[in-house]
């Protein structure tokens, strides 16, 4: 691959985030991948398409998704839409011939992911998921450690993720608040970021039990105040969880809760030691082990690669995504092993669907 020709279809406040980390790759890593080209932005309209490509360097603008996919020359395709649109666009990106990366969540569903899945198998393309707090290099720290063996036996953890805003009764109607376009609430929109982290430090899920509540059940609609909406989704989701290699946790997700900005914590407890990670503290890892108390773990932006900033330079949140888009672009172009990946999406989405039918039941559900 001569040049990385990237073509996204979404731009809104992801696509932003997603632009600027294709942009900061060159100046931040080392010299190894080809240039990178944003050939083409695809949106709702023309006028909205030319405009974007405009104000933000894409060559071109399309309003057809389906003509995007004829440029012969765009070899991976960025997907930043709303999540009901996700299954549709990566399955003829894929058989287009084009490689993906998804913003989470895969699809509205485990279905949607499984069939998505499918497809990837049948044309050897591959499928790139952007779970970004992955790549933050406190949760890297701690990967390794536990794999290392340094927690031991892991007994239980917990996990959590809060933001406020949507307390506004004000607040208007969006696809966000439609089971049908969003595939959930709260717990798809965070939630998903706070399964994968425990997926990746401590292992795979055997059994979840769920609640949800919906706080403001109708809202006003986008285009006419006077008008109500109903709100399909969860504000709140608490979910208990067991895991496969025997540990037992908590997590608690919500968009009500008052005064929290970006909220994020997970923590851990085995028979030799514990963590405990929070987004709002991001620069370090609070890790214990044999009985010497808690330490403070400095890890800043200590990344593999990278020739700017300092490994010393406090870490800010868009890093973590130009991180994951950079890794799986060196995974395209070098063969690397791709993670996360459609597997990864797929689990995610199975674990989702077992939350919100326990919900509904009652009862624990196995995965």
């Amino acid at each position: 691959m001569k040049k990385i020709v990237i073509g996204m279809t979404g731009f809104g406040y992801m696509g932003k985030i997603h632009l600027l980390g294709y942009r900061d790759i060159p100046m931040i890593y080392s010299d190894k991948l080809p240039e990178i080209v944003m050939k083409a932005v695809c949106r709702s309209s023309q006028k909205m398409a030319d405009r974007c490509a405009i104000e933000n360097g894409f060559t071109n603008g399309y309003s057809s998704f389906d003509e995007m996919l004829q440029d012969d020359e765009i070899n991976i395709i960025d997907i930043v839409t709303p999540n009901y649109l996700h299954k549709e666009q990566i399955i003829k990106a894929l058989k287009a011939g084009k490689d993906v990366l998804c913003e989470k969540p895969l699809g509205l569903n485990a279905k949607e992911a499984e069939e998505i899945s499918s497809v990837v198998k049948q044309t050897g393309r591959q499928l790139g998921m952007v779970f970004n707090y992955r790549f933050i290099p406190a949760i890297q720290q701690a990967k390794r450690w536990i794999e290392d063996g340094r927690l031991g036996k892991v007994y239980s953890f917990r996990g959590e993720y809060f933001h406020s805003g949507y307390q506004d009764a004000k607040r208007p109607l969006t696809w966000r608040m439609r089971k049908e376009q969003s595939g959930g609430g709260a717990l798809v929109d965070m939630g998903v970021h706070v399964l994968d982290l425990i997926r990746f430090l401590l292992g795979e899920f055997e059994s979840v039990s769920g609640k949800t509540q919906t706080f403001i059940g109708e809202r006003p609609l986008p285009d006419n105040s006077e008008k109500m909406g109903d709100v399909t989704v969860d504000d709140v989701a608490w979910l208990t969880a067991r895991l496969k290699g025997g540990a037992t946790g908590t997590v608690e997700i919500s968009r009500f809760a008052t005064g929290s900005l970006d909220d994020l914590k997970i923590s851990a407890f085995g028979e030799k030691g514990a963590f405990k990670f929070d987004l709002m503290d991001a620069n370090y890892l609070y890790w214990y082990e044999n009985g010497q108390g808690w330490r403070r773990v400095e890890t800043l932006q200590h990344y593999e690669d990278t020739k700017f900033p300092s490994p010393r330079s406090i870490i800010g949140w868009t890093r973590f995504h130009t991180e994951n888009q950079y890794r799986f672009l060196e995974s395209i172009i070098f063969g690397n092993l791709l993670s996360p990946d459609v597997s990864d999406g797929v689990a995610a989405q199975r674990i989702l669907d077992a939350v919100y039918k326990s919900a509904e039941t009652g009862l624990e559900e196995s995965l």
